[in-house]
């Protein structure tokens, strides 16, 4: 009697917050032992026989998932993405009027969904990890600046003043 090893197909989504769930799809899942991403243990149910639904757990960073059955361990082709909590650093210039672009400066900033300022959402342009504009709308009220993630929020301890 031979034991098949666990299959690895694909896994969705590909960037998750900690605390998040996401699907591994693949064969022979109906016996597995552990997933661990990047070396974390996460926890998971056994969706179908083809389908593991798993939490993204505190600690966990991006990279390699990898499940272990009775059969073998197999990895993933691709890493996952951890979306971990924004981080605001600052914002320049510090004042201005409707239409002013402001330069917001800070830490995962890939995944933003939006940006306030005091509590006016308005438009931004993510330009990397650290870096984004956003254009203050009219309307707008002097106060801080507020990011928001799949991973959480982060809001400036100093606040723009609206001329």
């Amino acid at each position: 009697f031979e034991v098949t090893g666990p299959v690895f197909i694909d896994f969705s989504p590909q960037a998750v917050p900690v605390g998040g769930k996401f699907l591994i799809n693949g064969d022979a899942l109906y016996e597995i032992e552990s997933v661990l991403i990047n070396g974390v243990s996460a926890e998971f149910d056994l969706y179908q026989p083809k389908i593991i639904v798993c939490t993204v757990p505190e600690g966990a960073t991006s990279g390699t998932i990898t499940i272990t059955g009775p059969g073998g361990t197999v990895s993933s082709g691709i890493d996952l993405t951890i979306i971990q909590a924004p981080e605001v650093s600052g914002f320049a210039p510090t004042s201005g009027s409707a239409g002013t672009l402001v330069r917001v400066t800070g830490k995962e900033l890939t995944f933003v969904k939006a940006v306030y300022i005091r509590d006016l959402e308005t438009d931004f342009t993510i330009h990397s990890d650290t870096e984004l504009d956003i254009v203050i709308p009219e309307g707008a009220k002097t106060g801080p600046i507020t990011v928001a993630t799949p991973g959480g929020v982060a809001r400036t301890n100093d606040i723009f003043r609206v001329n």
